[in-house]
């Protein structure tokens, strides 16, 4: 039973030590989709995100983010032109993970950020197409603990609200976008700092846990007799 204890408090140091709370969080996301549809049009998409933030607890996350999106669809004929929008976004964000183990972990990421684009055909801004607008999003990952709080971040898309508004109109366009599946989101992070960033042992642990074997039953270690030359 004593060895039991021992042992859940040995892991639950570990845990704590995983998430890291009181850190700084820095991290990049590069995001690339492609899609093809039955009428031959295709629509290319790729966005990059980096942003900081402050790890409160072993869970919760919050902090500031930015984003680049580039949104191209070209109609499928000969000679057809592409059509595109550029967005850029500022905004807040917060993380919930939950570790799975020492390595994986999982977090679901929610932003709401101000956003402003403009339009372009074949890569050139058309005139009077700016907008500004508002968007919320959610994106859940998968993260890969490489070493001492960096980690590697695998997604596959989410779902997001956006609307917007022309310049020099009052008519909003409103999207709704759900791409699982179709978008592939890699992304580097990096914890640095944090109340636990060493693994945190109550006091006499480690000499409590050397007296008992790791792979026996409740048997403890017998200790050496240590010889006095004042004894007789």
């Amino acid at each position: 039973m004593k060895k039991l204890i021992l042992s859940l408090l040995a892991c639950g140091s570990i845990a704590a030590a995983n998430a890291q709370a009181g850190s700084t969080l820095l991290y990049g996301n590069v995001g690339i989709s492609n899609t093809s549809n039955a009428n031959n049009s295709k629509t290319m998409s790729w966005n990059v995100s980096p942003g900081v933030g402050y790890q409160f607890d072993n869970h919760w996350t919050a902090g500031i983010y930015v984003d680049y999106h580039n949104d191209r669809t070209n109609a499928g004929g000969t000679g057809d032109k592409w059509m595109g929008t550029n967005t850029y976004e500022l905004g807040l964000f917060a993380r919930y993970t939950h570790n799975l183990n020492r390595i994986f972990s999982v977090y679901g990421q929610l932003n709401a950020g101000f956003t402003h684009g403009n339009e372009t055909l074949d890569g050139s801004t058309i005139t009077n197409t700016r907008s500004n607008g508002f968007a919320v999003g959610f994106t859940p990952v998968i993260a890969a603990n490489i070493h001492n709080g960096l980690a590697l971040n695998f997604g596959i898309g989410g779902i997001g609200y956006n609307t917007s508004t022309m310049e020099h109109s009052s008519n909003s366009t409103n999207t709704f976008n759900f791409n699982f599946g179709h978008q592939v989101n890699i992304g580097i992070s990096k914890n640095f700092g944090g109340h636990n960033h060493r693994i945190h042992r109550e006091p006499g642990t480690d000499r409590h846990m050397k007296n008992y074997r790791d792979n026996d039953g409740d048997e403890p270690k017998k200790h050496k007799k240590v010889s006095n030359d004042n004894d007789e």
